[in-house]
């Protein structure tokens, strides 16, 4: 995994970006660690047909260690030896069709490229909004479709995030936790596919919109 440390602006091509602060690429590494978490957490046996994962503030450098031993995510310094890469855009705020503005939209490329769009109101700094959107897409590269249940999933194309009816920690006002749900196969799959030595090249991939 490479993540480009300069920010591009969707308006101006030429514009040479800006670095991203150093924050925003701690939240955007902890979104792949993050992503081992979910595996992790997935039952081995049982009838749940989804998992429910707690997202909590940046791990300490020997966690994040320990979950990037899972064998997942590899970090490179070098982006030409990357199968995957994200990239944060810069855009004016874009509104829904129900009116909201989307402040982070995370998007795979299908071609090793994850572009999170990132609105320029500032909203979207929010820690959590912008770990889920990676996530999001992070999914896709690895293989899981957008969801259509009627309840919160991560693979949900808007409702990533759970807040209710869910424990305390998950709930919409909590300041140092979220939550997620995702369903159990695919994450059953993708766990046999790393007890397997798959690489992430070889994970299929779903188009983003």
């Amino acid at each position: 995994m490479y993540i480009e440390p300069q920010a591009r602006h969707a308006a101006f091509a030429d514009h040479p970006g800006e670095a991203l602060a150093e924050s925003t690429l701690a939240m955007l590494r902890q979104g792949f660690l993050d992503w081992v978490s979910v595996v992790l957490a997935a039952p081995s046996k049982g009838s749940a047909e989804q998992v429910l994962v707690i997202l909590r503030k940046q791990v300490a450098e020997p966690q994040a260690g320990l979950l990037l031993g899972a064998g997942l995510f590899t970090f490179v310094t070098d982006r030409a030896q990357a199968q995957l890469v994200v990239e944060v855009v810069h855009q004016p705020p874009l509104a829904t069709s129900a009116g909201q503005v989307e402040t982070v939209i995370g998007r795979y490329r299908r071609s090793g490229l994850i572009e999170l769009v990132l609105a320029r109101s500032g909203a979207s700094s929010d820690e959590f909004a912008l770990r889920t959107a990676l996530m999001h897409a992070v999914g896709h590269v690895l293989g899981f479709a957008h969801t259509d249940a009627a309840q919160c999933n991560l693979m949900s194309s808007e409702r990533h995030l759970c807040h209710v009816p869910f424990p305390a920690e998950c709930r919409e006002e909590a300041v140092d936790t979220r939550c997620v749900a995702v369903a159990v196969a695919p994450l059953r799959a993708l766990d046999r596919a790393m007890r397997t030595g798959r690489t992430l090249a070889e994970f299929p991939g779903e188009l983003e919109r």
